[in-house]
């Protein structure tokens, strides 16, 4: 979309928006505000529609799930009114991940497949391959995993087109990983081996943290259920080491649940307790 016909002083706080997001959320939250009441004042639904959703995004990285709604809902009508139609399948996406982590698939599914009616109407590749991925693990959650399957390869498909894109290492990461939870729920371990071979000499050193948390949860499991217990335990002081208040908790708090679960199991109770307690204060 493009903000050309805005004057300097809107762009430079769409630019500081552009600039904050995900790294400062106060600063995002203030320049969403003044661009917010700017566009109020003039009635700009086009700038309603932007600052709405990123207040929304900020909302979701501090897991702030009811003004995350507020913001998100109303952002949709805007962004419908001005046809920002990309923005659109990311907030349907967003809204669709939050409902599924309150516990809600069914209305997670709708909001996943209302996101992807708005990506192959209006062709737009980038955010139908994450919403496959995402369509993917709902139905790995539910152990569908032969369906699940299916949209990990759509999404696969589509994003090794582009190699050279910023998001590409996350994405093929992310893939991997749920192919290779495909294949370790039919015992195919070599399968699930070559998956993360390829995300530790291919991924790896592009990842962030929370997307090496994640792969570390599944190797944790992955590890556990084969019987190498070094590794397992390797993996799992790793994580502890990693984990802290600086995290979008909601983008993996299965994989955390479920690690705890593990640690229960393991009788490592002063690891689940420091996690715990972590999640606690982001929950």
């Amino acid at each position: 979309m493009d903000y050309g016909e805005y004057n300097e002083a809107i762009r430079a706080w769409m630019k500081e928006v552009q600039k904050n997001r995900g790294v400062n959320a106060e600063l995002t939250l203030k320049y969403c505000m003044d661009i917010e009441q700017y566009a109020m004042a003039q009635n700009d639904v086009k700038l309603l529609g932007f600052a709405y959703f990123y207040s929304g995004e900020t909302y979701y990285m501090l897991n702030d799930g009811e003004n995350l709604f507020r913001c998100i809902t109303k952002a949709i009508t805007y962004l419908d009114q001005s046809g920002q139609w990309d923005m659109i399948a990311k907030a349907y996406n967003i809204l669709a991940i939050t409902s599924l982590n309150r516990g809600n698939a069914p209305i997670a599914m709708d909001y996943y497949l209302t996101g992807l009616n708005y990506c192959k109407k209006y062709e737009l590749p980038w955010e139908e391959s994450i919403i496959n991925l995402n369509l993917g693990n709902l139905y790995l959650a539910n152990g569908q995993h032969m369906e699940a399957q299916k949209y990990f390869e759509k999404a696969a498909r589509f994003v090794r087109k582009d190699s050279q894109s910023e998001v590409y290492h996350s994405l093929m990461s992310c893939i991997s990983i749920n192919l290779a939870r495909c294949y370790l729920q039919r015992n195919a371990t070599e399968r699930v081996q070559e998956h993360l071979d390829y995300v530790e000499k291919e991924c790896w050193s592009h990842l962030q943290k929370m997307e090496k948390l994640y792969v570390l949860c599944f190797k944790a499991h992955y590890y556990h259920q084969i019987g190498r217990i070094s590794l397992r335990d390797e993996c799992i002081q790793q994580i502890h080491k990693n984990v802290d208040v600086d995290m979008a908790v909601m983008d993996i708090f299965d994989d955390f649940y479920d690690l705890c679960e593990l640690l229960l199991e393991l009788n490592q109770e002063e690891i689940f307790w420091d996690i715990v307690n972590i999640l606690e204060k982001l929950t």
